[in-house]
């Protein structure tokens, strides 16, 4: 199984002023459904609340798709396939987002249970409080970015340290293929597409663990 990170950033940017900075939010160049069609069967929502509706976001970036939008995309392509996929709610930048409230709109989305979708939690992006769901069964994880405090490591460090998980029992651990340690970001900035989409293969033909899942951009 696949996942992609930042899964909704592949769809337009919803005001020209922020167009110029897209590329410092952007790990996707296909929606989900294309995402799909490429063999992607979980995917890393984020939300911000912006003007009383809850758009995709991505830091400071909004992208002109609304959550109920994603929601109805996901049940479509969940015919014949079960969708895992994990909500962060983007209250660093938003902060009137409160993903208490998102986690019931979600409920509220997926009260008709006539789909294969898996939510497995929603958090919030500021302190990383946690609603589990009873959406999901025992046997995943999606932790690939766990709370980091109090640290003083350097972003190169903190980052692999949150991306590299422990396989724990039968559970699937959602690993991201991008480990750091042997290449740095860029002064704290994605690596550029081309560089992702050059490390993509790599990651999804080396060999994980079983019950490992790799999370690759630009896929």
């Amino acid at each position: 199984m696949v996942a992609t990170h930042d899964s909704l950033t592949g769809y337009p940017v919803k005001y020209w002023l922020l167009r110029p900075f897209n590329f410092m939010a952007k790990c996707q160049s296909k929606d989900l459904y294309e995402q799909f069609l490429d063999g992607s069967r979980s995917f890393d929502l984020r939300f911000a609340k912006h003007r009383g509706k809850w758009y995709a976001a991505h830091g400071a970036m909004i992208y002109d798709i609304t959550l109920q939008e994603v929601i109805e995309i996901l049940t479509s392509i969940s015919n014949d396939s079960i969708i895992y996929f994990r909500v962060l709610c983007e209250d660093t930048f938003f902060k009137k987002s409160d993903y208490r409230e998102l986690y019931d709109l979600i409920k509220k989305y997926l009260k008709d249970e006539s789909h294969n979708l898996k939510l497995l939690y929603v958090a919030s992006k500021r302190n990383w409080n946690q609603i589990n769901t009873d959406f999901t069964d025992e046997t995943v994880s999606y932790d690939v970015w766990p709370p980091v405090k109090n640290t003083n490591e350097n972003l190169c460090g903190l980052v692999s340290r949150m991306y590299e998980l422990e396989t724990t029992n039968d559970k699937i651990n959602f690993v991201c293929c991008y480990n750091c340690s042997g290449m740095p970001w860029l002064f704290g900035l994605p690596f550029p597409k081309w560089v992702a989409k050059a490390l993509t293969p790599i990651a999804l033909n080396k060999k994980w663990k079983d019950n490992d899942c790799p999370v690759v951009d630009f896929i």
